[in-house]
């Protein structure tokens, strides 16, 4: 197992004008990325975050990030994303967009050892949302994707998808108490995909978080999530750096899940922290049903200037034995 660290970090801060100002407006983050995924090895590159400075009030705030990053085997992957407060009254917008060559990976059944298959993509990500209340929001979105697969050759599709949102959080990147829920469907229609398909089909989304506040900036963060696919495009999956950490990245695949996380964040000194964590799942496949396990512990190093965005390193173990070491950025809900 490779053990990886992000050892340089610098951060600057935005004035709202020239001259010496009292705060400043927005904060920049960089960070080198050394990374380490179980299937594709080391991964090194660099990130870029932008955001409103804490107590800072500007007209329609963004939130901005970049991520560069690659393997010594030739894999790259760029991406970019812009979140924008206030785009006009009550309405927020959210566009991202990447492009990769990290090639996929299937886990034949019954089998510990996958099959790999080269391919780049193209994904562009369009989303629109309407503030109904202080805590209820609307959305819709237009997800567009471009695919060169090695076994199942180019494809092109594009989906729509809706759906409602509630957050009562007291913060976006670091909660510390409230909650946050989505239930969201996506449907993708014949028509917009390149080629003929059988039964494209859809897919149905449900996430519910809880933040409670305990001792000493402690905070215990719990999730559940739901997922229902049906077609031909569409996957519900397990496993990764955000959810299941003690598998790889979609080790179990099926067209149901279920899914729970709990997470104890707690301060060890300064800008660093540790979790503790437990997760279990259940995905079904054709009527069969797994239901994976892992649990671990990892820590959050804060980066100038004012510690809000994090590296983030965890360590889970399967209830199968493995092991498996992931480093990425920000809380993983």
């Amino acid at each position: 197992m490779v053990v990886s660290t992000v050892c340089l970090t610098w951060g600057s801060a935005e004035a709202a004008s020239v001259g010496m100002p009292e705060a400043p407006t927005y904060n920049t983050a960089i960070s080198p990325i050394f990374g380490y995924d179980p299937v594709y090895g080391t991964i090194l590159g660099g990130a870029w975050f932008r955001y409103p400075a804490p107590g800072a009030e500007p007209e329609r705030p963004r939130y901005q990030e970049i991520f560069v990053q690659g393997t010594f085997g030739g894999q790259f992957s760029v991406k970019a994303r812009q979140r924008r407060t206030d785009l006009w009254p009550g309405w927020d917008h959210t566009v991202a967009v990447s492009a990769d060559n990290f090639f996929d990976y299937e886990f034949p059944e019954g089998e510990s050892d996958y099959e790999r298959f080269d391919r780049w993509t193209l994904d562009l990500g369009n989303e629109l949302d309407r503030a109904l209340t202080e805590r209820w929001s609307v959305f819709g979105r237009l997800s567009v994707s471009g695919r060169h697969h090695e076994r199942d050759g180019e494809t092109v599709i594009a989906y729509p998808g809706t759906g409602v949102r509630w957050d009562s959080r007291n913060a976006n990147l670091n909660p510390r108490q409230g909650g946050y829920a989505v239930a969201a469907v996506d449907v993708l229609p014949d028509v917009l995909h390149s080629e003929d398909l059988d039964n494209t089909g859809w897919r149905g989304e449900l996430d519910l978080r809880r933040y409670v506040p305990l001792f000493e900036e402690s905070v215990l963060a719990l999730r559940a999530e739901g997922e229902v696919t049906d077609g031909d495009v569409f996957e519900a999956a397990l496993g990764g750096d955000r959810q299941l950490r003690g598998y790889v990245a979609r080790r179990f695949v099926g067209d149901t899940r279920l899914a729970t996380q709990a997470e104890l964040r707690f301060p060890i000194v300064g800008w660093v922290s540790g979790v503790t964590f437990v997760e279990t799942g259940w995905i079904a496949s054709d009527g069969d049903w797994d239901n994976p396990s892992s649990l671990g512990g990892g820590l959050r190093f804060g980066l100038p200037p004012d510690g809000q965005m994090k590296v983030r390193a965890d360590l889970g173990v399967s209830d199968a034995g493995d092991m498996q070491f992931f480093v990425s950025f920000n809380q993983v809900f």
